[in-house]
């Protein structure tokens, strides 16, 4: 997990977006988290996880082979 400033990602849009594909980024202003930019593979493994309960990683992970 990673937390920045907003000026930081204001700044930085581009880079921190691509790292969002890899990790959790939280963005504070003066101290207060402000929003979450999280990967769509932990957002799956989360709204799946909160439906059926714990899940294989093949249901969230793209990398991992399905047979």
């Amino acid at each position: 997990m990673k937390k920045i400033t907003l000026e930081a990602f204001k700044d930085n849009f581009d880079e921190y977006v691509e790292m969002t594909s890899k990790e959790i980024i939280d963005i504070f202003n003066n101290g207060n988290l402000i929003f979450s930019l999280v990967p769509r593979k932990e957002k799956l493994k989360t709204e799946w996880g909160d439906i059926f309960g714990s899940l294989p990683k093949e249901a969230y992970d793209e990398e991992v082979e399905r047979e």
